[in-house]
């Protein structure tokens, strides 16, 4: 409809689009194809990830696929300087990651593509899955680790370089001049690997402390995380939402703390003269437990936001991070910048070949840490409150420095730790579309109700439940009955849940079911014989869990009255609620913005 299309200058200045297999395609280029656009998704679950404040921070208007072809258009004109140098960046490292991939080979060459320029794309997905479940999947996305072991290789390397010139190190700052070639280093790291929002972080924090030695400030200390934090914050707001933000500060909160604590152990050490740390205890006993107590750390620091984020632990990623990180460490990342260093050469083959034989030992540990029994825990969903009481409790036990406030954030985080455990599940799932939901079933577990597998939602929904089945697991719907006018199941009081894909279904799943659940807009006469949640419902609410109480339900939505944001204006207009008087079973509900239920015209759930 001609009055229906959007003027040119408020269509969104940005897309995504997924398009299938690995088309030819690179940036700079013009292109025209058919493809299939909608808003970006709402959040699957209240509370959880919104894909809507991630697409406003970003300026994301639209996501979808390709449908067509792609026809690459011919030149036109020059796109603006930025455009350019992005181009230019991105070529060099889509060739880069092609050069790795042909040496190395498979997977294992894929794993050091990606920590070098950061595209993950080509890693298998069972390598994925056990780097996850050993707990090291952060070497993998580029962060603190590979930013602090690049950043200290220049610095290293550099002040090497310095001291050995006769007499300058006498005559000038050569550690400050170290410092600047590093945060150069760092910087060049930050914008070849793809300067996501993780290397973004730790390009700041690396900064700030290599800005510290500049200016005679000690360079490890819990300002220059605030600092950073601050930093972040001003540049990039919505982050402080995200799982990256909160894991990445929490274990450097952690690692500072116990660094401090370290400190003053070895002060008191020397103080008493303790004659027993030779070489031996030097050299190998005290790098190997470093490596145990930081891993072991950064686990309990990052913990309350993984269960939360992704409710899932790690308890083997200690033993994960002890094997793998000196591998990343002597052997990976040095092998990446030499690499880098010898490529325009064209002597950097061996390199990456040693490189790979790294990265494969890397695989192998991943693979034996993720066979052991038990190596990913399940937790339950829990609320914001609670996740606010553990990391205040972090916050006391990693800023204060007296035992007795430090004692009351280790009480603070046990109290959440219980208060977690004992969350109630909810019984009914709606996902915003009103297609899908999940239902408890007779024997506690969780029933897929809906024509669909919505795989983005299960995998938040069921975790949450601590259900380890997948989005493609047939005993899902065991108990759920479809056909092309809607979905029926049973609760295990044995009253039923009806998702009505079709009008004509209303007049009998109305009169039949307890809670008529549909992307339409249900009928008045509905709403006096079952609990309906229609489309009105769903786009003034949003996702909605649904928890059983003695007087009926308690509902928590994604969306309420109370918030109105940019990119999740608060809802104008309330559900329609039936009346006490006696209703006329043949009215149908008050004209919609842009939809009336007609029982003669089947409506679409679109």
């Amino acid at each position: 409809v001609a009055d229906m299309t959007p003027a040119v200058e408020t269509m969104p200045s940005r897309l995504r689009l997924t398009f299938r297999g690995r088309p030819p395609l690179e940036s700079g280029l013009a292109i025209r194809v058919r493809a299939r656009l909608s808003p970006p998704n709402r959040a699957a679950v209240p509370g959880g990830f919104d894909f809507q404040r991630e697409a406003y921070f970003q300026r994301l208007g639209a996501v979808g696929f390709s449908i067509g072809p792609i026809i690459k258009l011919p030149d036109l004109g020059a796109p603006p300087f930025r455009a350019r140098i992005v181009s230019a960046i991105d070529h060099q490292r889509n060739m880069l990651t092609e050069r790795i991939i042909s040496v190395v080979g498979g997977s294992t060459g894929a794993i050091a593509a990606a920590l070098v320029t950061g595209k993950r794309g080509q890693i298998a997905d069972s390598d994925n899955d056990n780097m996850r479940a050993a707990g090291i999947y952060h070497i993998v996305s580029i962060s603190g680790l590979h930013m602090v072991l690049a950043a200290g290789l220049f610095f290293w390397g550099a002040r090497i370089f310095l001291v050995a010139i006769p007499g300058l190190s006498s005559r000038y700052p050569a550690k400050k001049w170290a410092a600047a070639f590093a945060m150069a280093g760092a910087v060049a790291y930050n914008v070849f690997s793809g300067s996501e929002v993780a290397t973004e972080r730790s390009l700041i924090m690396t900064l700030v402390i290599f800005g510290a030695i500049l200016f005679d400030r000690p360079a490890l200390a819990m300002r220059n995380l605030a600092i950073s934090g601050l930093l972040i914050m001003m540049m990039e707001p919505e982050t402080v939402l995200g799982p990256s933000f909160q894991m990445s500060f929490g274990a450097v909160a952690g690692l500072i703390a116990y660094g401090e604590l370290e400190r003053q152990r070895r002060i008191s050490s020397d103080e008493k003269g303790m004659l027993w740390r030779g070489a031996l205890f030097r050299w190998f006993l005290a790098p190997s437990i470093g490596i145990l107590m930081t891993t072991f750390i950064a686990g309990l620091a990052t913990a309350p936001f993984q269960a939360f984020h992704f409710h899932r632990l790690n308890p083997f990623g200690v033993l994960g991070n002890a094997l793998a990180i000196p591998l990343c460490s002597f052997i990976v990342m040095p092998s990446a910048l030499l690499g880098v260093i010898l490529l325009p050469f064209g002597l950097d083959a061996p390199v990456w070949w040693v490189m790979g034989k790294g990265v494969s030992g890397i695989q192998e540990f991943a693979a034996w840490v993720s066979s052991l029994d038990g190596a990913v825990a399940v937790v339950r969903r829990f609320d914001t409150w609670t996740l606010g009481l553990m990391t205040l409790g972090i916050l006391f036990t990693t800023f204060w420095s007296t035992a007795v406030l430090r004692l009351s954030g280790a009480v603070l985080i046990v109290a959440g730790a219980v208060l977690a455990k004992n969350t109630a599940s909810p019984d009914l799932i709606l996902d915003p579309s009103g297609q899908t939901a999940l239902l408890r079933g007779k024997d506690g577990r969780m029933v897929l109700l809906g024509p669909k597998r919505p795989g983005f939602a299960l995998q938040q929904w069921l975790p949450g439940d601590r259900d380890l089945r997948g989005a493609r697991d047939p005993s899902l719907t065991d108990g759920a009955l479809c056909d092309k006018l809607g979905c029926v199941a049973r609760l295990p009081d044995g009253k039923s849940v009806s998702i009505v894909l079709d009008a004509q279904a209303f007049a009998e799943d109305c009169e039949r079911a307890a809670i008529v659940i549909t992307a339409l807009t249900a009928p008045q006469s509905c709403w006096a014989q079952a609990e309906v949640y229609d489309r009105s419902f769903f786009e003034n609410y949003g996702a909605t869990y649904l928890y059983r109480q003695k007087n009926g339900w308690r509902l928590e939505t994604a969306r309420n009255e109370r918030i109105d944001r940019p990119w999740s204006p608060k809802p104008v207009q309330r559900v329609y609620q039936p009346q006490p008087a006696t209703i006329d079973p043949a009215a149908v509900a008050p004209p919609m913005p842009s939809q009336t239920w007609d029982s003669q015209s089947p409506d679409e759930p679109q």
